[in-house]
């Protein structure tokens, strides 16, 4: 009986080794290098260097102390503000300098927060006692994770300000043609009377 129950333990312990190697495999393969950045003509919305400067000046004090007050964006007081605090609510606040680090599960609620309408907003949140952000960035969780893996592994091997490599953070600029549209009375009066139809500015 004892013989068993020794088997069983023993043979747990084995089942236990099995599974710490394979999360610390996972692990290692998770610590991948960033992906090739595949070079675009877009203009990105948020860069690696933006997020490496925030990150080599972090102010720790001021991170805690708007963490503390971040519970409270759900419910904001003021109406103009209620619906871009409400999306704020739905961040995580990663880091501070003059410029805060937030992230997002998705890359929609990113860009929308980076809009220049919802900038002033954002910023009128945070300076509206005192002034503490001059701007800040949005990226997607998913990217966070990677890059702080990558910029702590660079901070253990001695680098006290580590440099990133390049990295796609998947955020551009929507580069829409401006393209006027004609007024359909126009379209409606050019269908009925050919090139006849002339436009006075």
């Amino acid at each position: 009986m004892m013989e068993h129950q020794t088997l069983k333990t023993i043979d747990h312990e084995a089942t236990l080794l099995d599974l710490k190697n394979s999360i610390q495999e996972l692990r290692e393969q998770i610590k991948v290098q960033p992906k090739a950045v595949i070079q675009s003509s877009q203009k990105p919305l948020v860069t690696i260097k933006q997020v490496e400067d925030i990150m080599n000046s972090d102010d720790k004090d001021k991170k805690a102390m708007m963490q503390s007050a971040w519970g409270h964006l759900k419910d904001y007081p003021k109406a103009h503000l209620k619906m871009v605090a409400y999306l704020l609510s739905q961040s995580e606040l990663e880091a501070v300098s003059n410029t805060m680090l937030i992230v997002y599960d998705d890359i929609s609620s990113c860009k929308r927060i980076l809009e220049p309408e919802m900038k002033k907003l954002v910023l009128e949140i945070f300076n509206s006692k005192q002034n503490l952000i001059d701007d800040y960035v949005a990226i997607l969780k998913s990217d966070w994770i990677v890059i702080k893996g990558i910029y702590l592994d660079l901070w253990k091997k001695g680098q006290k300000k580590p440099k990133l490599p390049p990295y796609d953070l998947k955020l551009y600029k929507n580069e829409q043609p401006d393209i006027k549209k004609e007024p359909e009375i126009i379209s409606l009066a050019k269908e009925y009377f050919g090139d006849k139809v002339t436009i006075k500015e």
